[in-house]
């Protein structure tokens, strides 16, 4: 059904002149996706652009556990704890040290393999060709939206990437930086010292 009202949407997209491509090309295409079985997993949509970077940023950049979780190692017993969604609330499982590393290796991608794959515009093999366009288009067509991006989003993404808590102040190396504000999307920092950064 999903793919069905997608191909519909894409062919009244084609006949009213959206997407410039020659017929027996969008035919082909049109009959090639046809062919392919889909898979679609429906979520609710997220409220904004930033809570999909918060959710993809907690499987793309750590590990099976992190060490904060893991307890005590002893007498080939590891202690450590988890989150129980049922419960709400943190408890502690504790397996022998065969079983547990049995379960943290199923957690390593296999050789080849990469935890994020890009796809469309972003994909590698088209990066470097269609993405300038992309922003080309984008400029031209939505300027507001662009500028939308780069300083919403951009500026949400700092907070959470590039200024992470506990990140020492890059002027006095003794404090820790805290955002204080905004400005045309440029992140204003605070330093222990007080000073701006």
């Amino acid at each position: 059904m999903f793919k069905g009202k997608y191909m519909a949407f894409l062919k009244d997209a084609y006949d009213k002149g959206l997407i410039n491509v020659q017929p027996a090309c969008f035919s082909k295409v049109v009959e090639r996706v046809y062919e392919i079985k889909w898979h679609v997993y429906l979520e609710s949509t997220l409220k904004s652009p930033i809570y999909v970077v918060k959710y993809l940023a907690a499987y793309a950049n750590r590990v099976a556990i992190a060490n904060t979780r893991i307890v005590s190692s002893k007498n080939s017993i590891v202690r450590f704890s988890y989150y129980d969604r049922k419960s709400k609330s943190t408890r502690m499982e504790k397996l022998d040290a065969v079983t547990f590393i049995q379960r943290f290796v199923q957690h390593i991608p296999p050789q080849g393999l990469v935890k994020i794959r890009y796809y469309g515009i972003l994909a590698n093999r088209v990066r470097d060709k269609v993405l300038p366009i992309c922003r080309d288009l984008l400029e031209k067509e939505q300027p507001r939206l662009a500028e939308w991006l780069r300083s919403a989003v951009a500026g949400e993404l700092l907070k959470v990437v590039a200024a992470p808590k506990g990140r020492l102040c890059t002027v006095c190396n003794i404090g820790h930086l805290q955002i204080t504000g905004w400005s045309d999307g440029l992140v204003k920092r605070v330093g222990a010292n007080g000073g701006d950064d």
